[in-house]
């Protein structure tokens, strides 16, 4: 069974994640950032993942225009979403439900956050600014400095995700 993780990265948190999927998938794996090659042929594949980081309630722009540019063929696919982002909780929902079409949410078989990080020695002066105003409003991101980089990735998820696609 041939399997695709198409993902996108600013900061490379997101294929960090797409690479640590891939140790824990059964059979032939192929990696594709989008953000370098969008020129993908899904017919080859039986399952499909793709993955996206979240700055401020959005995915990667790149990922959502490959989702919502190939609807039709991820529908036939066993598809699977996973994203990178520090909040928790009920907001995972919300961000899945404002980012991907109702109905590739209905037929992807997992749907999992595999957690995030702030890499403010990245990130350019706005940047830092946001996510400080965007951790104030959100308790659940713990305290947030501006100047200490964050790592909250879950191992376990990626793990779980892997064993709920069946690869």
């Amino acid at each position: 069974m041939k399997s695709l993780i198409v993902f996108g990265s600013r900061y490379g948190t997101t294929e960090i994640c797409a690479n640590k999927l891939k140790e824990y998938l059964n059979g032939e794996v192929e990696i594709v950032n989008i953000d370098k090659n969008d020129n993908i042929i899904l017919e080859k594949y039986e399952n499909i993942i793709i993955g996206s980081p979240v700055y401020a309630g959005s995915f990667n722009k790149k990922i959502k225009e490959f989702i919502e540019n190939n609807k039709i063929e991820l529908t036939k696919k066993r598809l699977g979403l996973f994203m990178c982002c520090m909040s928790q909780g009920e907001k995972i929902k919300e961000q899945f439900e404002q980012n991907v079409p109702k109905d590739i949410l209905k037929v992807a078989s997992v749907k999992v956050n595999f957690g995030g990080e702030f890499k403010f020695s990245k990130m350019n002066f706005f940047e830092k600014k946001i996510i400080k105003i965007i951790a104030k409003k959100d308790r659940s991101l713990g305290e947030v400095d501006g100047k200490s980089d964050i790592y909250n990735i879950n191992e376990d998820a990626i793990k779980s995700f892997a064993k709920s696609m069946g690869v």
